[in-house]
């Protein structure tokens, strides 16, 4: 982020078989935009185990309280009336869908090409699906779209939120059934200090 106070963010491989990001979020302050919240920061990580994605946020915190805090899941054009996506195993189309809930167990969901997000228990995720406008990057001409989009949410001024998911790339069903119940990973860390998983099926 431009002339942001940290200068923690990269990425790195093991063997090119595993992967790992990492960064420290801090918006800028800046007295000539309105656009920035110069206390908004979080912790946030994504761990790499072949088709599984381990997602990790801590310290989201921020005294803004003008807008709600989300973390965006995925955002995808509904260009057919065929699409479609799924909420704990239950398929719904997606034109003009609409689900929000705070969950006590894990929550399953699959987009609309086939990825599936294990969402930690305890978090308040929404999924929508609406028209947006935004304008062209280049002529600044009005422009619309049909979207469908999954987040979590953290309220409006968030002290200290966190969030834990999984990411699932194109899993077969009987990947689906096992690391729904068995995800073959485990979070050692995640606070201020350090993010750490470590992966059974590898070993690393």
């Amino acid at each position: 982020m431009a002339r942001s106070p940290e200068r923690f963010a990269g990425a790195s491989s093991l063997g090119g078989q595993f992967g790992v990001f990492g960064m420290k979020l801090h918006e800028q302050n800046d007295i000539n935009t309105t656009h920035f919240s110069p206390d908004f920061k979080a912790r946030k990580s994504v761990f790499v185990f072949g088709k599984r994605l381990i997602c990790l946020g801590t310290g989201i915190r921020t005294s803004q309280s003008v807008y709600p805090v989300e973390t965006t899941l995925f955002q995808q054009a509904i260009v057919s009336s065929a699409d479609r996506l799924a909420v704990n195993g239950t398929y719904a189309g997606a034109d003009g869908f609409a689900y929000e809930g705070k969950s006590e167990g894990i929550t399953m969901l699959t987009d609309m090409v086939g990825n599936q997000f294990r969402i930690a228990n305890n978090l308040h995720l929404r999924v929508q699906a609406k028209e947006q406008q935004s304008r062209h990057n280049k002529t600044k001409a009005l422009t619309s779209g049909n979207f469908l989009t999954a987040g979590i949410l953290h309220g409006t001024a968030p002290g200290n939120q966190s969030y834990e998911y999984m990411i699932m790339l194109k899993p077969s069903p009987v990947e689906t059934n096992r690391w729904k119940t068995a995800p073959a990973y485990q979070v050692v860390r995640a606070d201020s200090v350090a993010h750490a998983v470590y992966d059974s099926v590898s070993g690393v």
